[in-house]
């Protein structure tokens, strides 16, 4: 299975458990794999062989804007089932969701999930 990769993608949105988490919103990290078969993209050359992984970006970008969740997991699961709709070649798909600021008092790098889903 071949790859496609999205590292970091920086989405500012209102998700969390606390009340000024959702009204102030915070910087959140999406990093993907999507898994398709790229013979043919290798083989043509062709855009419309493969997946444009700006509108893969815009869309998870989005679906992250766009509905407001308390769980980090929720809300990975959103873009996730997002890019599976709208694209039927890939195969699957697995997102990391990183919260580098989280309420937890204590100093840390980032809290984060992994949400993986296939077809």
């Amino acid at each position: 299975m071949d790859l496609i990769r999205i590292t970091d993608l920086e989405v500012f949105a209102h998700h969390g458990v606390l009340p000024e988490e959702t009204a102030q919103g915070q910087l959140f990290y999406v990093s993907c794999e999507l898994g398709l078969d790229l013979a043919l993209a290798c083989k043509t050359d062709d855009l419309a062989a493969t997946i444009n992984y700006a509108e893969a970006c815009h869309l998870i970008h989005q679906t992250m804007t766009t509905k407001t969740r308390q769980l980090i997991e929720a809300a990975a699961q959103d873009a996730v089932q997002a890019l599976l709709d709208k694209y039927p070649q890939v195969k699957t798909v697995k997102l990391e969701l990183k919260k580098p600021h989280a309420p937890i008092g204590l100093p840390f790098g980032c809290v984060s999930v992994v949400i993986e889903r296939s077809r």
